[in-house]
């Protein structure tokens, strides 16, 4: 636990960095969702979730999240913990949220929200409708979906290639892997996932990460021209230890290559 711990309070200090910087263009920006099982002895049902998300400052937005039983938590915007500029000036921000929730049996779920829409100057998936989920695994050794944090928006440069950190733990300590979200994973099949530059079509890869522990995402980006952005989605997958059910948390995120 100990080891969490120190990830929890890196990823602390990361948004605190992260979500002060600079980022572009407009509405949705980024989004995560984090559970835990509090009490896995005495209350294996219960569920708290963690809800961030970032906005264009003049369009902020709210997000409903379903948990996956039939039931929601209704609309909800969240606390502001962070703002930032873009290179033209205009602000965004970032807000967080947190909803208890006890499901009716053990089992998987799929908690996520959604909806429209993504920023106009994407290169794979502009003005396209979203969707940010988690798997929930409310089975007998599971207290929790992959840990990790990005900025909002995360600068490439062209020219050659290039490399992203995603930090991530999981809190049963078993490892973590990743994967590019699909098309209809995203929130609409228009959003090409993983995203490609245009011309030679040249797509990104994951690979794991030791240190930090996580992944590594690694593109070539010598065909790339600077200014284009492109949504990316990665999916953070860990085991149950005792069954081998799939815990997830998603990390969507913008690419904008300077």
């Amino acid at each position: 636990m100990s080891k969490l711990k120190a990830f929890l309070a890196f990823v602390s200090t990361v948004f605190v960095l992260v979500f002060t910087s600079r980022a572009e263009a407009t509405h949705f920006r980024y989004g995560n969702i984090r559970y835990t099982i509090p009490d896995p002895v005495s209350s294996p049902l219960t569920v708290r979730f963690e809800v961030v998300t970032a906005w264009r400052a003049a369009f902020t937005d709210s997000t409903t999240l379903t948990f996956g039983d039939g039931t929601n938590n209704g609309s909800a915007q969240g606390v502001l913990i962070g703002s930032g500029f873009d290179t033209a000036g205009e602000e965004y921000k970032v807000f967080r949220y947190t909803a208890t929730h006890t499901y009716p049996a053990a089992g998987i779920y799929v908690a996520e929200f959604g909806s429209c829409c993504r920023i106009s100057t994407l290169t794979n998936g502009a003005d396209e409708s979203f969707e940010v989920q988690a798997r929930v695994d409310v089975t007998p050794g599971n207290t929790g979906n992959p840990v990790s944090v990005v900025p909002a928006i995360v600068q490439m440069q062209t020219g050659g290639i290039r490399t992203i950190q995603i930090p991530a733990l999981d809190p049963d300590g078993t490892p973590v892997s990743c994967r590019f979200a699909t098309p209809t994973e995203t929130g609409s099949t228009n959003t090409q996932m993983p995203p490609a530059i245009p011309g030679g079509m040249v797509v990104p890869t994951l690979t794991p990460s030791v240190s930090p522990p996580g992944c590594t995402l690694t593109w070539n980006t010598t065909t790339a021209v600077a200014g284009q952005k492109y949504a990316m989605q990665v999916f953070l997958e860990s085991a149950n230890p005792l069954n081998g059910n799939i815990s997830s948390s998603v990390l969507d995120f913008i690419v904008e290559l300077v």
